[in-house]
């Protein structure tokens, strides 16, 4: 633990147990969090369980690669967005828009578009420019894909917020 001018940093890490693989271990343990004040006070934040909960992997997935942090009213801003087909059989990507879930952000151009093959077991990169017209903090949310030959449709993980000024 080190203790810096105002702030406390700290490094937690599990020593490897030559028996037990870390992804086999449900409970990793509980969390206390104690604190002490310049003005002397004390609080403390109670027992949380620290769960190994494994991360569910989806067949299609939309990563979102690239965004800036805050963006400026009315200016364009890019996005970066990846497909990734974890299947062994190809897709027919398409980008679909839901204009109601994306405000107040907005796209250009039309609300679905075809983005073409995936081939199995690969990913495609692609960006495109928006706008937002509110200030404030915001969740972009309302952008899907869908492939037309197995139904399949999901939206950007995870989730993406973005403080506009």
């Amino acid at each position: 633990m080190v203790r810096g001018r105002g702030k406390l940093l700290f490094e937690w890490f599990a020593k490897p147990h030559s028996s037990v693989l870390p992804q086999q271990i449900p409970n990793l343990g509980t969390l206390t969090l104690q604190w002490r004040t310049a003005t002397g006070g004390v609080g403390t934040l109670g027992d949380y369980e620290l769960m190994n909960v494994p991360e569910q992997t989806q067949a299609l997935e939309l990563r979102l690669v690239s965004f800036p942090p805050s963006v400026e009213v009315d200016r364009p801003f890019t996005v970066e967005l990846e497909a990734i087909n974890r299947l062994h059989t190809g897709l027919q990507l398409m980008l679909s828009i839901k204009v109601s879930e994306l405000e107040p952000f907005v796209l250009e151009g039309p609300r679905q578009l075809t983005l073409g093959p995936l081939g199995p077991r690969s990913s495609k990169k692609f960006s495109f420019e928006m706008l937002c017209l509110q200030p404030g903090f915001h969740s972009l949310r309302g952008i899907q894909i869908y492939d037309s030959t197995t139904q399949q449709r999901t939206g950007v993980s995870p989730p993406c917020h973005i403080l506009a000024f």
